[in-house]
C-alpha cells in the first residue's frame, strides 16, 4: 500500500517539476527545484488525486515523498 502512494505523489510530483528523470523518493522537493508555487499545485494534486486534505505547513513539513506517504498514511489510520 505504501509503495502504490509513493508511486502515485512521485508521479504527481515528476508532472508539477517537468522531471522525466527517475528520482530518490527520500530526495527533498526543494533539492528537486521546487518552489512556492510546487507545493500549492501538490496540495490541489492530492485532494484531486487521493481525496486528501492537507494543509500546506503539512506538506512543508512533510518535504519528500517517503514523508508526505507517511504522513498521509498514519493520518488515515
Amino acid at each position: 500500500m505504501k509503495e502504490e502512494l509513493e508511486e502515485k505523489i512521485k508521479s504527481m510530483v515528476s508532472g508539477i517539476l517537468n522531471i522525466t528523470d527517475s528520482f530518490d523518493i527520500n530526495e527533498g522537493f526543494i533539492q528537486l527545484g521546487a518552489d512556492s508555487m510546487f507545493f500549492a499545485k501538490l496540495q490541489i494534486e492530492i485532494k484531486r488525486q487521493l481525496g486528501k486534505r492537507l494543509p500546506l505547513k503539512v506538506i512543508f513539513s512533510n518535504a519528500s515523498v517517503s514523508m508526505l506517504a507517511d504522513e498521509i498514511l498514519g493520518e488515515s489510520l
